[in-house]
């Protein structure tokens, strides 16, 4: 195993992180969180049924997870990106709530860390912790578990709803985990000579959901809604 620096991991790939977040910015395609929620408010409101008010909490805990652990996983190693990793949560997790709040479905007001109503992100949440605080390469094992699980669970979720506004959630959510994993995959090798294995999405999923095929039509997607409801073209 190559011998890590924990002083320049944590500049790398902080960097790329803090990078990806000032790509995201800007308005139209593939905008920044803060960016997305604004246009989601003033988006037309269409139907929302009940299986779609029920895909939506369930984003809502599992942005909530993956925050509650980014957190932790910082505090006990204090490389920033897992801060980083935090703040972009932290902004999926508002943006989640915008799109809540605009169709009036109630969510938990008790914010505390490491809390769920749901007993599978209260498992994980607590598995995943335990593990990360064992050693870096796992606390880098688990943020990237965390990451595809969230894209496993996107394509699920993107098969059950046609409401527009949680689609165009959804893959800016799994444009963000595919970008995230990218990331800690790469050190994972580079620092520890192996590459992360997947556990939930299939062989073709893989290529199909994590490739560039798949981050090319999320932008194409994103851009065909940006431009019906901005005038854009």
């Amino acid at each position: 195993m190559k011998k890590v620096s924990f002083i320049a991991l944590g500049i790398v790939m902080a960097g790329i992180v803090l990078a990806h977040g000032m790509m995201g910015q800007g308005a139209g395609p593939m905008m920044g969180s803060q960016a997305l929620g604004a246009q989601i408010l003033v988006m037309p409101k269409q139907p929302l049924d009940q299986d779609e008010e029920q895909v939506l909490m369930k984003i809502f805990e599992q942005e909530k997870l993956a925050r509650d652990l980014y957190k932790e996983l910082y505090d006990r190693w204090k490389i920033r990106v897992f801060l980083n990793l935090a703040i972009s949560k932290q902004y999926h997790f508002d943006m989640v709530k915008t799109l809540l709040e605009k169709y009036d479905v109630e969510y938990p007001a008790d914010d505390t860390p490491g809390t769920f109503t749901d007993q599978e992100p209260q498992k994980l949440y607590s598995e995943w912790l335990e593990k990360g605080k064992k050693s870096l390469e796992s606390a880098l094992e688990v943020s990237a578990e965390a990451e595809e699980m969230n894209m496993y669970r996107v394509k699920e979720y993107l098969s059950q709803i046609d409401n527009d506004d949680l689609r165009i959630m959804l893959v800016n959510l799994s444009y963000a985990s595919a970008r995230h994993l990218k990331i800690l995959n790469g050190f994972m090798t580079h620092y520890y000579d192996h590459a992360y294995r997947f556990q939930y999405l299939s062989r073709e999923d893989v290529k199909e959901f994590y490739g560039q095929n798949f981050l090319k039509r999320a932008k194409q997607f994103l851009r065909r809604h940006w431009s019906r409801f901005s005038g854009e073209h």
